[in-house]
């Protein structure tokens, strides 16, 4: 009797098992999109769910929305991104980051303004001790304020960080002296230390930086770029701890591939080739219609499988992709696109599906938009 009951209490819990597991794959109501790598999926902007436009922001006129970026934390996706009256550095840039628990309903949790400058682009990291990091480049404006003179450089940007343990209460700037003139972009956190690739500046030519906290950020490797060519940079660790890097105008090659075992000083890049539209044909990434210049604003992460899922902007009527990226064959394929999306396309995996951010239009007005696909 008592194998009788158990047999039935083991059954009952796989069926509640289940029960859960499927609820909590559907327990957002927005409908989930499927994509194949064997052909890529092209969707309109306005396809998406419209999560924040310019009748949001009630203090000005008119403002531009760019560079959505996303990251989940503790219940809720988070978006940051950039609003300013032109895309070039105003004292009118500023960054905003908003949240929400349904992907429907979101609500601005901080808004980072600089008295002497434009908060360029905040992206979103999580730290392995809990906080949600948001890392930006203040580019500071000398009409609002005089550039000031360190050791005999000429201060024109300063890389900043601002810390949350809840989402809601932000830490001061934090400005690390090792963050002068320079801008380090993407984030990325691999056991305690977190990554990031400093450009512009004094490190024109590429640098690796590592930190504990978010806070204090010390140099890796000077001179990262190959042929020293290079522009944003997003990074990632696969499962086995090797760190990619996907650079915006690597190698002269509009998009390149970098990866590194630790202690991440001996570098191998390579140019990409693409299936843009579909497995039957390959052609170097930098060839494909749009993308003469580079792929703008790359993001990188990697999936609970293992694979490599980047994005970007490429210029033309497709304009924010997603693609599968192969490090042993170093080609990428091309799963999905946003029709006349723009700006640099946010990027997570949640209970297993991919959610992306974009902008709507060209235009930089706007709106931000999310979409959910699934494989």
């Amino acid at each position: 009797m008592k194998r009788f009951f158990f047999a039935c209490a083991l059954v009952l819990y796989f069926i509640l098992s289940c029960t859960q597991t499927d609820q909590k794959a559907n327990e957002y109501d927005i409908p989930a999109v499927e994509v194949s790598p064997n052909q890529p999926t092209i969707l309109a902007p306005d396809s998406g769910i419209r999560i924040w436009d310019v009748s949001r922001i009630p203090d000005r006129d008119s403002t531009r929305i760019e560079f959505p970026h996303l990251a989940w934390f503790k219940g809720h996706f988070y978006c940051s991104f950039r609003e300013g009256t032109i895309h070039g550095n105003h004292l009118s840039g500023r960054g905003r980051v908003i949240r929400s628990a349904d992907g429907k309903n979101w609500e601005t949790v901080a808004l980072f303004e600089s008295s002497t400058g434009d908060v360029r682009d905040p992206r979103l990291s999580v730290s392995p001790d809990g906080n949600l990091v948001v890392n930006s480049s203040i580019a500071f404006i000398e009409e609002a304020a005089p550039y000031q003179t360190i050791d005999g450089q000429t201060v024109r940007r300063q890389s900043v960080t601002w810390l949350s343990e809840d989402g809601e209460t932000w830490s001061e700037a934090y400005a690390c002296p090792t963050g002068i003139n320079t801008w380090r972009w993407d984030v990325a956190w691999n056991d305690e230390f977190g990554y990031s690739i400093g450009y512009s500046g004094k490190d024109g030519n590429g640098t690796l930086y590592r930190t504990r906290d978010g806070i204090t950020w010390e140099t890796v490797q000077t001179d990262l770029f190959p042929g020293g060519h290079g522009n944003e940079a997003a990074l990632s660790f696969g499962t086995d701890g090797t760190l990619y890097v996907l650079l915006r105008a690597g190698l002269d090659a509009h998009v390149a591939l970098g990866m590194a075992n630790p202690p991440f000083t001996e570098w191998e890049w390579y140019e990409l080739d693409a299936y843009w539209n579909g497995p039957d044909e390959r052609q170097p990434a930098k060839t494909i219609e749009g993308m003469e210049r580079d792929l703008g604003g790359p993001n990188l992460i990697t999936l609970k499988d293992g694979r490599l899922l980047g994005a970007g902007r490429v210029r033309g009527e497709v304009r924010a992709n997603f693609f599968l990226i192969d490090p042993k064959e170093k080609t990428l394929a091309r799963i999905a696109g946003i029709r006349d999306g723009s700006s640099y396309p946010g990027l997570i995996q949640h209970n297993g599906d991919i959610w992306i951010s974009y902008i709507g239009r060209r235009s930089g007005t706007g709106p931000v938009y999310i979409h959910r696909l699934r494989f």
